[in-house]
């Protein structure tokens, strides 16, 4: 058995050398493959949601994969690998019910660099498991595919687990345990509802973390533990209420106060105000910003209240970066800076958010989900799978759909006039405007976003309690009504519990909607 002092690059070598696996029951199979070369294999395990009963019926709010983007972040091997994977192992598994239909799937994988990262506080031995799905007709199939991401994490070192996430927090991380009933939106998880007895029937528990960990100032305090819960909340800006309004109006002066710049201001404070200054992004000067923020973000996120985050690494940084363009906007994209006394502005603060595309995913869906589950709901799962499996048959001609309808979603909301400019369509996108539009995407062409989703927002500690992000978020809000007039919704998330500074701005501000868990198991 490799320890984790082992070679990395041996580990992982290993692991990719390794040829796919079956288990077969009475009613169903497990295939395990460890290498996204096994196109067949990795085509199943994408389009294995598709398959999932409650999808269609009680908890109809799950958007679908877009394949190319999935197969893109799953994909361990070649010069299109996921820079993820260069410092990463990766199990794959999927549940074959006895017609060969995909009814499960989980994923297993190490992150070296989580490991090294974490070794000093107790967490050097961490294996992960995300991307789990599961049918609730046979309990057997969910059991096995935890059973085996467990076997193959002890194999490689590991001595506990958590999760489920894609691939850590600095993805998509938790199970939604409340709010079903609300979409989520882009990176937000949603799962069924039942997948919490799964995991709890297995031995997981929601993991306690100790507050003096994080922060050691803390650790005098009684509570010495909080659960690792996350949040999202969401911000309808057009209809806020007094109490929102007199919130806003008070950051907005008491920023303007600490900075000297309001009319009340101390003398002193005039002269020598903390002079905070809050911007769109330079899209002139682009990947001198991005890098500054990138630079932030591998300082503020992966420790104190942000857990289960890492610092990225070059390649992740460079394809988050690619990432942002596609769906974010300029004046998505806030600076926060503060003058150094050399008189040069340093970056202390940044908010990214972009379109919620799972609301083009799911709109795009919506009338083959309601056909689908109409024949669910009639007890005819035959003709159910049957229209499945006929749309999942060439996925790239459903992402080339939701893409082009993203576009035009994009043309029709945005207002302002720096469109070409900004790198809003990557290469990739550009291309997409020559093919021919599919029926569906041409009866949703005039359509506009109506969301947006904060990706990133967060500052250094010693710069937190000075209203810097909330000014960040009301500028924000100030952007949409100008230049995004469509959109009246903003869902900040997702926000570890323990995160109380953004915890508690969103609170005042917004509703909350979904609530995650992160799991816990010693193995």
């Amino acid at each position: 058995m490799p320890s984790l002092e082992d070679n990395v690059d041996e580990i992982i070598k290993n692991n990719l050398a390794k040829p796919a696996e079956r288990k077969d029951f009475d009613t169903f199979s497990i295939v395990s493959f460890y290498s996204s070369d096994d196109k067949k294999h990795l085509k199943d395990f994408i389009k294995t949601p598709f398959y999932i009963p409650a999808y269609y019926t009680e908890n109809k709010n799950k958007p679908f994969p877009v394949y190319s983007m999935e197969k893109e972040m799953l994909n361990n091997t070649g010069k299109n690998k996921n820079p993820f994977f260069d410092e990463a192992t990766i199990q794959y598994s999927i549940a074959y019910d006895a017609n060969e239909r995909p009814i499960g799937r989980a994923a297993s994988f190490i992150d070296f660099d989580y490991q090294r990262e974490n070794k000093g506080i107790g967490e050097g031995d961490v294996g992960w498991i995300g991307f789990f799905e599961s049918i609730d007709d046979d309990k057997k199939v969910a059991e096995w595919l935890l059973m085996k991401q467990e076997s193959f994490l002890k194999e490689n070192g590991a001595k506990q687990v958590l999760g489920p996430a894609q691939f850590n927090a600095n993805g998509e991380i938790g199970l939604l345990v409340k709010g079903f009933e609300n979409s989520p939106f882009f990176m937000e998880p949603y799962n069924a509802s039942y997948y919490k007895k799964f995991f709890e029937n297995r031995g997981y528990k929601v993991r306690e973390l100790e507050r003096s960990r994080f922060d050691p100032e803390k650790k005098t305090r009684k509570e010495t533990k909080r659960k690792d819960r996350w949040f999202s909340f969401v911000i309808d800006s057009e209809n806020l209420s007094l109490k929102d309004l007199k919130y806003i109006e008070l950051a907005k002066r008491g920023f303007q106060r600490r900075n000297g710049t309001s009319h009340n201001a101390s003398d002193k404070l005039k002269e020598n105000g903390h002079r905070y200054s809050i911007r769109e992004i330079d899209i002139d000067n682009f990947q001198e910003d991005a890098n500054n923020i990138l630079d932030l973000y591998n300082k503020v996120w992966g420790k104190g209240t942000h857990p289960e985050q890492r610092k990225l690494r070059e390649g992740e940084i460079e394809k988050l970066v690619n990432d942002i363009k596609l769906v974010a906007l300029p004046s998505y994209v806030i600076v926060a800076e503060k003058n150094s006394p050399n008189q040069n502005k340093d970056v202390v603060g940044t908010l990214v958010a972009c379109l919620d595309i799972n609301e083009t995913i799911n709109q795009y869906d919506s009338k083959f989900r309601k056909q689908v589950g109409e024949l669910f709901d009639k007890g005819n799962d035959s003709k159910a799978y049957k229209l499945i499996s006929k749309a999942t048959r060439m996925p790239l001609r459903r992402d080339i759909g939701i893409l082009k309808t993203h576009m035009n979603k994009i043309n029709n909301t945005y207002q302002g006039d720096v469109k070409e400019k900004f790198a809003l369509f990557p290469s990739l996108v550009k291309t997409l405007k020559w093919l021919p539009s599919s029926k569906r995407a041409r009866e949703l062409k005039n359509e506009v976003y109506k969301n947006a989703r904060v990706l990133i927002m967060g500052l250094p500690k010693e710069h937190r309690k000075k209203l810097v992000a909330e000014n960040m978020m009301i500028k924000f809000m100030d952007n949409l009504k100008k230049e995004t007039p469509s959109v009246k919704k903003i869902s900040g998330s997702e926000v570890a519990e323990l995160n109380q500074d953004m915890f508690l701005m969103l609170q005042k501000l917004g509703q909350k909607s979904l609530e995650w868990n992160v799991y816990h198991k010693n193995i």
